[in-house]
């Protein structure tokens, strides 16, 4: 296998750069995919979007915090869940201001999108709240008794 922490920089940047480049188009073809499937089930687009586009998008995520959990570098995974978000949420306030002077969810009145996004920020909040208190033991909690 392909050691990348052996190559050269320039190596590992060409690498990375084919492999944005192919998964920037491949995005924009399962996005036609997922709305083909979303008109011929009768499954919402909002429904789609959140379990098969998520899903497949997640993907990448899902590879790296498994591989860095396995490789002891919690804060990797953390880190990289948190990036990805981080990156998200940007895109959309870019998208933002170029739509005018309404909201972006203005442009997408159905209640499952305000719905997806307070989901989501409650789930933020439950990991920003778990990361202030730090690590704390529950009494009779332990990797011992889920066993």
């Amino acid at each position: 296998m392909f050691d990348f922490a052996e190559a050269n920089i320039l190596v590992n940047l060409s690498i990375f750069a084919v492999a944005a480049v192919i998964v920037w188009f491949a995005g924009a073809r399962i996005t036609g995919y997922a709305n083909a499937i979303s008109s011929k089930t009768g499954i919402g687009q909002s429904t789609i979007g959140l379990l098969l586009l998520g899903g497949i998008t997640s993907l990448p995520e899902i590879g790296v915090t498994v591989t860095s959990t396995a490789t002891g570098a919690a804060d990797m995974a953390v880190n990289n869940l948190f990036g990805s978000l981080a990156a998200q949420i940007a895109i959309l306030a870019i998208v933002d201001q170029f739509i005018g002077r309404s909201a972006l969810t203005s442009a997408l009145p159905d209640p499952i999108v305000m719905l997806q996004g307070g989901l989501s920020i409650l789930l933020l909040s439950i990991v920003a709240a778990g990361m202030v208190a730090g690590d704390t033991s529950v009494p009779g909690v332990s990797a011992r008794a889920l066993r």
